[in-house]
């Protein structure tokens, strides 16, 4: 029953329309359904339908609070009929600086005659306080994902007139324009951008948005291309791809784009794509390799778990070697005491709870279950699952893998003990020698691996498993604890596996046991936070956290849809950042939910180092060349490329540095702050000869004291002060990438707006 509601309800239910409160029938329809879904017996469902009698109005009472979104059944609802008229009334001329300044204060008193008088508010009541351009564009973005659109819309014209050279501004303009139900109003700025910054996947990426939702598919398919060219692991692009193949008659092709794009950033939008193709059963199985790479995990367990001692290998230093194993059995002693003292101390409120009785247990816990479910718990479910595969693959090949590594020892253990007629003590100390030389570098380098796999996959689990609903009773500190004890079972076997020989001949006396620092046992009674930086705003994430309302604007949500996009983060005001691209960390919304991508990086792959072909202008009306379609993998990093990798690489050790566990028990507002010294680079260090440098193996490059780098080709590239102080007094750049959305979702919508 646990199972049930914890897992079943948030990926069964639906939602529904605010304005109308389901009935019980309908309540009633939807427990059964999920029941069937689940397999129960007779007997289970009438269990089940007692127990929802309870929980049922602390379900609905959550879904009350939980963004809307429209579920649709054929993917090729997304795109709308051809709207003539609005494309004929796009302007024809390209907007220059001027253009862009008066068009946007003439938009902007348009929207303010006509706007509903809440989003007006909102718009007149930040503008009184904020003025600058970064302070208002925070405050369109946060009413954007607040489902505020025509506040949005306005806050975003107001930042574009304050900073009109804020190349950022204007492209989140034009995608708020288009996600709210306005492409043509934002083809003339993507124009602009796009002349200006012509490669750039998300100005392309946006362009072909507002093509599609104006029904025009030919000059989507050309942008989206486009996008595609440079930045192909970008979900929204790849999305689209996937679409178009759909409606071309491919869809197998589809699925495998929508498969990707759902590898890249976990989510439910995508989730509704590759049902709609029946293709459900490829999303519950990935490849770790890649989930490692995509998703934010905190570091509970630090590679102070993989360390393993260094034994002599040598009969000689037996002594030492066992003084040492010997510090750590009494080391493992006292951490099990220690975690068996926390599991009680954790355990005690859900025991208190289990005196109640069964049925009181199960009402209680579904209840607080319910009430757990957040904006991140959608993609927290997709992640475990994954991770629960995982972590049973990787049981089996552990198995498999020393099952051959004992073999190994066996047979050298076989070698040793093989005598000859002849031999003597030092024989048998050259061949236990022999032996531990042998066999111990294969166990250490066996466990070493095992152990840091083990670590990843549970520093993994363990971020998210605070998200699916929160630590309902101390549930998930208790399972924590016990994850704990399976790391230090493995640290303990490693340990023992490592083989010491005595010497021949000579007798043995007894070794004190050397004293071994104890393992860090991780804080696991805090929740894990990412935070999210929106100029010199804070958003939270945390499995606390139900919506986006602990913002300095005090922007509430509206109850309309979130927007179906991705928000990369950059520095610089003349970036436009692309997500993923260089390692660009991002946030994807979608169906009412949030997952970040990218904040993690554990493992950068050699393709993100590879600079992609530039791509000149191209009219919306001109083919694409199909032979820019094929990646050049041949091209070597240029000073641009460098330039960008090194920007995205300090974006994310920010990011990085804003997930913690947080145990202050507040929800304080926040603003970004950060000092410079906070952007010094962290490269992995190894001397080179003539001026000190340092090799930094994510850039590929050498780093000297001024943290300018030094690539193969001999140019040298460094990000300077300006940006840095940049980053100080405006934060990292917020950019908007469009995603598909369902026709109709556009809220506060009014027709006519701009006319």
């Amino acid at each position: 029953m646990f199972s049930f509601l914890s897992t079943g309800l948030l990926a069964q239910t639906k939602p529904k329309p605010k304005q109308k409160q389901p009935s019980q029938a309908e309540m009633n329809k939807m427990m059964e359904d999920a029941m069937k879904a689940e397999g129960m017996s007779k007997e289970e469902q009438e269990e089940m339908k007692k127990l929802m009698k309870d929980v049922m109005p602390v379900l609905m009472e959550q879904n009350a609070k939980t963004v809307d979104y429209a579920v649709f059944t054929d993917n090729k609802q997304l795109i709308p009929k051809r709207d003539a008229a609005r494309i004929n009334a796009i302007a024809k001329k390209t907007f220059t600086n001027a253009d862009v300044t008066a068009t946007t204060a003439a938009l902007y008193n348009k929207l303010m005659l006509k706007a509903a008088a809440d989003e007006k508010a909102i718009i007149v009541k930040i503008f009184a306080k904020e003025k600058t351009g970064g302070s208002l564009m925070a405050a369109s973005i946060i009413a954007f994902l607040q489902g505020h659109f025509q506040a949005a819309m306005g806050l975003a014209m107001k930042a574009v007139v304050a900073d009109p050279k804020n190349i950022n501004y204007q492209n989140n303009l034009a995608a708020i324009l288009s996600q709210s139900g306005y492409p043509e109003k934002a083809i003339p700025y993507l124009k602009k951008l796009q002349q200006q910054l012509p490669g750039n996947s998300s100005i392309n990426n946006n362009l072909g948005f507002a093509w599609l939702n104006l029904g025009e598919v030919d000059s989507a398919k050309r942008f989206y291309g486009m996008a595609a060219l440079r930045n192909p692991a970008n979900p929204e692009t790849k999305l689209c791809a996937g679409l178009f193949n759909e409606i071309k008659g491919d869809p197998i092709k589809a699925v495998e784009d929508y498969v990707e794009a759902f590898e890249e950033i976990p989510n439910p939008f995508t989730e509704n794509m590759i049902n709609n193709q029946k293709a459900g059963k490829r999303i519950e199985k990935m490849d770790f390799e890649k989930l490692k790479q995509r998703i934010s995990i905190h570091e509970f367990f630090t590679k102070k778990w993989i360390e393993l001692p260094q034994f002599s290998n040598s009969v000689t230093g037996f002594n030492n070697d066992e003084s040492i194993k010997k510090g750590y059995d009494i080391m493992h002693e006292r951490l099990e005491k220690k975690l068996e003292e926390l599991q009680e101390a954790a355990a005690a409120e859900l025991d208190a709870l289990m005196d109640k009785g069964q049925d009181e247990f199960v009402k209680t816990m579904a209840k607080e279950n319910i009430k757990g479910v957040n904006m991140m718990s959608k993609p927290a479910l997709y992640i475990t699952k994954m991770l629960a595969t995982y972590q049973y693959e990787m049981m089996q090949k552990h198995t498999q893998e020393y099952a051959m590594l004992e073999n190994y020892i066996d047979e050298q253990r076989k070698i040793k003990n093989k005598t000859g007629k002849n031999d003597k003590c030092p024989d048998f100390d050259r061949k236990a020698n022999e032996f531990m030389q042998a066999v111990n570098p294969r166990i250490k380098e066996f466990h070493q691996k095992r152990l840091d796999e083990f670590r990843t996959w549970l520093n993994a689990w363990c971020t998210w498993r605070w998200y699916l609903t929160g630590n309902v009773k101390n549930v998930v500190i208790n399972e924590y604890v016990g994850w704990v004890r399976a790391m230090a079972d493995l640290h303990q076997h490693a340990v023992e596996d490592l083989k010491i020989e005595k010497a021949s001949c000579v007798e043995s006396k007894e070794n004190s046991p050397n004293n071994i620092a104890e393992l860090p046992i991780p804080s696991f009674n805090c929740p894990v936070v990412v935070s999210m930086p929106v100029g010199l705003e804070v958003l939270r994430l945390s499995a606390e956290a139900s919506a986006l309302n602990e913002n300095n604007f005090g922007i509430k949500q509206n109850g309309g849809a979130m927007p179906n996009v991705s928000i990369s983060f950059g520095v610089g005001k003349t970036v436009i950042t692309e997500p993923g691209l260089y390692g660009n960390p991002y946030i994807k919304t979608a169906n009412g939910s949030i997952n970040q991508s990218g904040y993690n990086y554990a493992d950068n792959s050699d393709d993100e180092l590879v600079p992609l072909p530039k791509i000149p202008p191209v009219d919306e009306l001109t083919p694409l060349d199909p032979k820019l379609l094929d990646n050049n993998k041949n091209q070597k990093v240029n000073k641009e490329d460098a330039q960008k990798l090194q920007q995205a690489k300090l974006a994310r050790q920010l990011l990085n540095k804003m997930m913690t566990a947080d145990c202050s028990g507040k929800k304080e507002k926040e603003k970004f702050t950060v000092g410079l010294g906070e952007l010094v680079l962290e490269p992995v260090f190894e001397v080179g000869l003539g001026e000190l440098e340092l090799w930094d193996d994510e850039m590929k490059a050498w780093v000297n004291s001024k943290d300018e780098y030094r690539f193969e080709d001999g140019f040298t590239v460094g990000l300077g002060k300006l940006e840095l102080l940049e980053i100080e007094t405006n934060g990292l750049q917020t950019t908007i990438t469009n995603g598909l959305e369902a026709i109709g979702t556009s809220k506060n919508f009014i027709k006519g707006l701009f006319d």
